[in-house]
């Protein structure tokens, strides 16, 4: 009996779904039906655009966006703005060279971003300052292009969207961006994402003037200028994380809107890994649920009956439910099947359906945790949950955190206070890492001055031995080190070292790099050892992991590091002795020379892992071995794909299977050689000792 209700509400949602929710999923509305652009508008001129982008850290993507909105063949006046929103980038040369190479840097006008002022969002101020720079202009456009850093145009995109806006008295036109479809993560979540969006605001609803639901695309909205001003302007929504929805609300207030997909505008953003995507639905998940509990549970609960019920009734139901289940499931694959080959992807992918819902689900629990944890629509180091209802962070606007490359503990190398370490143990190490993180940051911002640097990082010192409370992250931390009455000495050790990255930017040989990890990286174990009472007498293993931990990144980021600090940790004379140049680090390829260098550095590493090969049996704490075993585990097979690959020319990363699969084999073979050396007589010990 229960079945077959739970299957009659089933087929209830679903038969509302596909017949009464706007025709979602179909796909239906596109640019293809796009009046010509050949001949101008009713009004005989072209109006002036102005496209305004805000970009922040964009520097890999902002060249082609540039260019593209350059090349349009729109005959009428045309301008480009980007809002270099501090960037620790190369954002804005990149931007200006792109329009140079154009032949077009007339037209170019990049701006330096002001700092983030209290109850904006990040990418709406940066808009906003392009807003601003127009109306303090003499001669005002009529439609504002808002787009992204990384949206790329075919040159009769903004000709067409142009004369749809004016032949159908537009205050907002809209494209739904075609996102980039390539790796499995992006095959699995992007083709759903869309579906999901068009189930939310199905297109044809928010087309339609007589109706309330209201939507656009923020890759590409071409704006009524006028119409944005008499409505408020961007200050109206300036605190709303799903911006460009609440534009569209904004602006359907005062005339109609329009929004549909297409197929001649470009995400060149790359989400290579399904924790890419995790972030960018996590980052406003739980703002469209309006950060309320109830709607979070019942959004669950609703999203498990819509999408995971069809399959459990198909599976283990039967009679009249199994065959509904069976019916259901059919029928969202069957809907699914125009967004699919919108994309491109097989059809089979539609069966899948269900799995890719219960991840979404995931991820909106995720984003729930991530705003209870203060961390709330992070983009790019800012967390930006409800900053209408939130003037400033803890610490005050002059916090040290506000330099914070948006990095977290979970997007390093190698595990960070784990699950496998102990809960009570994790609050003091996860204080250490964002102290260490946020000095990190600091030394290796691409605007700040040396000098700048240099005194954020004495600020917070001081913050750390109690002469201040400016920063939070040094208050944590102090107050964790009192709590169990441990030394700030670690964290001053790391401290000396960033203060090392400003000033210096070469190694002279192997010792000389050894020195510098001796301060970079040995202290984070120590202190780990220190937090779970560890002997001193772990130290010389703990150092030889830790040392070859820090080499590993300096090899897999050699090159960015020379290209965007000037900073070189492989040691000049193993360059000089291999042939190579400094200079050729910034190569795509990696000479022979060069490489010949790098693998023999990554051999060398090698032999420091070796040294550390003990270290997880020297551990008192069987969690914490396990922890180091798996860090080993991981090290050892990252030196290996260093031996052989080019970092140059390639990311050498562990993709997220394998990182699973070694984690599993470090605690494996960390467990079973534990259980070993309790039934040898004679423990293990150290080389050399």
């Amino acid at each position: 009996m229960a079945n077959d209700l739970v299957a009659s509400m089933v087929l209830a949602i679903w038969l509302y779904l596909l017949a009464g929710r706007g025709g979602f999923w179909l796909s239906a509305e596109r640019d293809d039906d796009a009046p010509s652009p050949a001949q101008p508008p009713p009004d005989a001129a072209w109006p002036a655009v102005t496209a305004i982008v805000p970009a922040r850290d964009e520097a890999a993507s902002i060249g082609e966006t540039v260019a593209s909105l350059l090349r349009q063949d729109y005959a009428g006046a045309l301008r480009v703005i980007v809002v270099d929103d501090q960037s620790r980038d190369a954002t804005a040369q990149v931007a200006r060279e792109a329009a140079a190479n154009a032949g077009n840097a007339d037209r170019l006008v990049v701006l330096s971003g002001d700092t983030l002022p209290a109850g904006w969002t990040g990418k709406l101020w940066a808009q906003q300052q392009g807003v601003t720079f127009v109306d303090e202009r003499p001669e005002k456009p009529a439609y504002l292009l808002f787009t992204d850093a990384d949206i790329v145009y075919s040159p009769d995109v903004l000709s067409q969207l142009v004369a749809r806006a004016q032949a159908k008295s537009l205050v907002l036109a809209s494209l739904m961006v075609k996102l980039r479809c390539e790796s499995f993560a992006e095959r699995l979540f992007i083709p759903a994402f869309i579906f999901f969006f068009q189930m939310l605001y199905p297109f044809s609803w928010a087309n339609d003037p007589r109706r309330a639901t209201a939507a656009a695309a923020g890759g590409c909205m071409l704006v009524r200028r006028e119409t944005l001003r008499d409505a408020g302007g961007l200050a109206a929504i300036r605190g709303a994380l799903i911006d460009d929805c609440a534009l569209a609300k904004l602006l359907k207030a005062r005339g109609p809107i329009w929004i549909g997909l297409t197929e001649r505008v470009h995400s060149i953003r790359a989400y290579p890994a399904v924790v890419d995507i995790r972030r960018m639905v996590s980052r406003t998940a739980y703002a469209q649920l309006h950060y309320s509990p109830l709607l979070l549970a019942g959004t669950i609960a609703g999203l498990a009956l819509t999408y995971l019920a069809p399959v459990a009734l198909a599976l283990f139901a039967d009679g009249i439910a199994q065959f509904l289940g069976i019916f259901v499931w059919a029928s969202m694959a069957l809907a699914f099947r125009p967004t699919s080959r919108f994309y491109g992807v097989s059809a089979f992918w539609g069966l899948a359906l269900p799995a890719i819902a219960a991840i979404y689900m995931a991820f909106t629990l995720d984003s729930a945790y991530q705003h209870a944890r203060g961390r709330g629509g992070m983009w790019k180091g800012r967390a930006q949950a409800k900053v209408s209802e939130i003037a400033m962070s803890d610490a005050g606007k002059s916090d040290a955190g506000n330099w914070r490359s948006g990095k977290g503990h979970r997007d390093e190398n190698f595990p960070v206070a784990s699950w496998l370490i102990q809960a009570r143990f994790r609050p003091p190490i996860l204080a250490f890492y964002n102290f260490v993180r946020t000095a990190d940051d600091i030394a290796d911002h691409a605007t700040l001055k040396s000098e700048e640097k240099l005194a954020l990082l004495d600020r917070l010192d001081a913050g750390l031995t109690g002469k201040n409370d400016e920063d939070a992250v040094a208050v944590r931390l102090r107050e964790a080190l009192a709590e169990r009455n441990l030394s700030p000495k670690h964290a001053q050790d790391l401290l000396a070292a960033f203060k090392l990255d400003v000033t210096k930017l070469r190694y002279r040989d192997w010792d000389d790099l050894i020195g510098y990890c001796s301060l970079s990286a040995m202290p984070v174990g120590r202190f780990v050892c220190d937090v779970h009472g560890e002997s001193r007498s772990v130290w010389p293993a703990n150092d030889a992991l830790c040392a070859a931990l820090q080499i590993i990144n300096h090899l897999q980021d050699c090159k960015a590091d020379y290209l965007n600090l000037n900073r070189v940790y492989v040691p000049l004379d193993a360059i000089a002795a291999s042939g190579a140049s400094v200079e050729t680090l910034g190569e795509p390829m990696a000479p022979p020379a060069l490489l010949d260098c790098l693998h023999a550095l990554a051999r060398r590493t090698e032999s420091l892992l070796s040294e550390s090969d003990i270290f997880p049996l020297l551990i008192s704490d069987l969690r914490l071995g396990l922890e180091v075993s798996v860090i080993n585990t991981l090290a050892h097979r990252l030196t290996r794909m260093l031996i052989s690959r080019d970092p140059l020319a390639e990311p050498v990363h562990l993709k997220i299977p394998a990182v699973a699969g070694l984690t599993m084999a470090g605690i494996f073979m960390g467990a079973s050689r534990r259980f070993g050396r309790r039934l040898s007589a004679a423990p293990e010990k150290p080389r050399g000792a």
